[in-house]
């Protein structure tokens, strides 16, 4: 049976952590990752409603796309609504993970998700993508220390197969007094000795320090040395928002009508004149008046997103664009369906039987009168 442990690494290869925005808090929220797993729901938000529905279902891990601790807690009063999910989540022994602002990021998330589900083609990332900061380790050791000193690496070492890390998994052998590097772009340091290895592997910024810490331990043992350098890796097909084109071009208010019909709807916000042409098309899942800017330097005509602004309505105005707010719900309810065919799709392939649920009795939390 898998362990919590082991549903991370595979939602860490779903939506890894490092794309998470420096605001957000992702990752395991409640319980330990040594608890065992029968039992994966999928949740948009972990309100008490779906905690509560989560526990007495026998959920074992509770994935969700809003983070139920936002912030630090200076304390659990179990009086407290947060507190109360925290105390009954231990009790029932249901862990509690959250994938959001790096699933909004990652390539084949939520952002690319809608930009499909709109029909929008040649999707590129609204704002010119991320930068990511890492540590790039250069590792020499004893050729018989290899296994030992790239185990106590193993927890560190980020390795994705998107094309992030081009060279992630290069190594240099040593033949002689002479290194030969083996892998895109490798380029050793000089020799090493005799017998002698050397590897390179990438280190997430907040796990820099422990990870030299490591080797620190082990050079009072082993004959090792190492280098390191701070990388800022510019990838262009993950970030937040997206933009894309229409297969043909329609005014704002056919678009606006398309929107609504393809997303099952009952009602959006409009700003900008009904005749508007449109051409190109920028998007962004949940809570989108933060990348304004970004659309208006995008070359889109409209703006697809929830939670926007009175201003931002004006601000398009004035420039002859459009904004369609879809409500932050209804642009982020789709993550459920997402996340669970991902997470069926890698369990398939691993030969294990997990009981998947999506958890589809949330509502938005606003409505008309």
């Amino acid at each position: 049976m898998p362990s919590v442990k082991e549903i991370i690494k595979i939602m860490e290869k779903i939506a890894p952590g490092h794309l998470a925005e420096k605001w957000d808090n992702v990752g395991l929220q409640v319980g330990q990752e040594d608890w065992p797993v029968k039992s994966v729901w999928f949740a948009l938000d972990p309100s008490p409603e779906v905690v509560d529905a989560a526990c007495r279902g026998g959920c074992d891990l509770l994935i969700t796309h809003h983070p139920l601790i936002f912030k630090p807690l200076k304390k659990i009063d179990s009086s407290t609504p947060i507190g109360a999910m925290i105390k009954k989540a231990l009790h029932y022994q249901t862990a509690i993970f959250t994938a959001h602002t790096n699933l909004d990021a990652v390539r084949g998330g939520l952002n690319d998700s809608l930009a499909m589900q709109l029909g929008l083609q040649d999707i590129r990332v609204l704002g010119g993508g991320q930068t990511i900061n890492f540590f790039k380790l250069v590792v020499q050791f004893q050729k018989a220390h290899e296994k030992e000193v790239m185990g106590v690496l193993a927890p560190f070492k980020v390795e994705y197969g998107d094309g992030t890390f081009p060279d992630a998994k290069r190594q240099f052998v040593n033949k002689g007094t002479n290194i030969v590097a083996t892998g895109i772009g490798a380029e050793p340091k000089g020799a090493v000795g005799p017998s002698n290895f050397c590897s390179s592997l990438y280190v997430k910024q907040h796990q820099f320090f422990a990870a030299t810490k490591q080797l620190d331990a082990l050079k009072s043992r082993m004959q090792l040395s190492y280098d390191f350098y701070p990388v800022g890796i510019a990838n262009l097909h993950q970030g937040i928002g997206r933009v894309g084109m229409l297969s043909k071009p329609l005014s704002l208010n056919a678009l606006a009508k398309q929107v609504k019909r393809k997303l099952k709807l009952k009602y959006l916000k409009i700003s900008g004149r009904a005749d508007l042409p449109v051409n190109i098309v920028a998007l962004c899942t949940g809570s989108g008046s933060g990348l304004m800017k970004d659309f208006m330097a995008s070359g889109a005509q409209v703006y697809i997103s929830g939670d926007l602004h009175y201003h931002d309505g004006r601000d398009v105005l004035d420039a002859d664009l459009g904004l369609i707010d879809i409500g932050h719900f209804a642009s982020e309810h789709p993550v459920i369906d997402l996340l669970a065919k991902q997470m069926e799709n890698v369990l398939a392939q691993k030969g294990l039987t997990i009981e998947i649920t999506r958890y589809l009795n949330e509502k938005d939390p606003f409505y008309l009168v």
